[in-house]
């Protein structure tokens, strides 16, 4: 069973305006193409907050145009980079906004992010390392980096950063601080130690009762220690937050088929299938279709022996 589910940590709406457009022109010593290219940078936010990528793109485009100094515009480029998945493009764009401003954290956030999602955990950890070496109060830079180490199956390491970054999450929505805790349970559990992980599972539905991730997290610790009812109760939960949460479905249809409960595993299994489908998870898709065909051959087979 896969217990990891995670995600990387800035890509949120209700924070793009707070980490891109944090260069404020200044009111003095700023040429008419500096005020420029910022208008456009401006108006590349705005359509951030539209969704529209492309157009976004372009006007940060347009800003480097005018102001090839613009570290704003490359950070915007980047995010969009990121959000497009071109991430080859994100790296050189992000290391041109630390190049145009070493104290730009964000866009070392966003450069490890990048590199971490194109498969290049070194570089993404060395990213993080010189985040955290000159800010090293810097709660996201340990978080990340903890991220990376538990793809890199180091959850003693990824433990302790997620340990750093709790200890300096005063600054960070409750929100936040919940998804730390998920991902250390998740380390906890890759890691063997089933206790330590429900309890933080547990902890962070204390702490933001409607995050479905936490239900399944704790649903599969439950399910590793060998509480079928209280692993299928987590996964209803989760699934009553995300009606479209694939693996929540597969891993309860797995529990409903070790409990016999044949006909629900089957439908639980055909919910799955299709939800990776549309959400195009080729790997996750085939395994569904697989336990799909298997259980359907097995009750087949059974049928025709209990008839002859």
């Amino acid at each position: 069973m896969n217990y990891m589910n995670s995600i990387p940590w800035i890509i949120s709406s209700t924070i793009i305006v707070w980490f891109l457009n944090t260069m404020p022109v200044q009111a003095l010593k700023i040429s008419p193409e500096q005020v420029a290219a910022h208008q456009f940078f401006q108006i590349g936010i705005e359509q951030i907050q539209l969704s529209d990528y492309s157009k976004a793109l372009h006007y940060f485009d347009r800003a480097i145009q005018i102001n090839p100094n613009s570290a704003e515009a490359y950070r915007g480029c980047c995010w969009v980079d990121i959000q497009t998945e071109n991430y080859a493009k994100a790296t050189i764009d992000c290391q041109k906004a630390i190049d145009l401003n070493k104290n730009d954290i964000e866009s070392y956030l966003n450069l490890g992010i990048a590199y971490y999602r194109n498969n290049n955990f070194n570089l993404a950890t060395s990213t993080y390392n010189q985040l955290i070496q000159q800010y090293p109060d810097e709660a996201r830079g340990y978080y990340d980096r903890a991220l990376v180490s538990v793809d890199k199956k180091d959850y003693l390491t990824a433990i302790s950063d997620y340990n750093q970054a709790l200890k300096l999450s005063q600054p960070l929505e409750n929100t936040e601080i919940a998804e730390i805790y998920i991902d250390r349970g998740v380390a906890y559990l890759l890691n063997q130690e089933t206790s330590k992980a429900m309890s933080d599972f547990s902890t962070a539905i204390a702490i933001n009762p409607n995050n479905y991730r936490a239900y399944y997290n704790r649903g599969c610790s439950c399910s590793h220690q060998g509480e079928i009812k209280n692993a299928i109760q987590d996964f209803n939960t989760a699934l009553s937050l995300d009606p479209f949460y694939a693996q929540a479905y597969l891993s309860r249809g797995k529990l409903y088929q070790q409990q016999r409960l044949y006909a629900l595993a089957l439908a639980d299994f055909n919910q799955a299938t299709q939800y990776f489908f549309q959400q195009g998870n080729q790997k996750q898709y085939l395994q569904a279709i697989s336990l799909t065909k298997i259980l359907q051959q097995w009750l087949a087979s059974t049928m025709l022996n209990f008839l002859t």
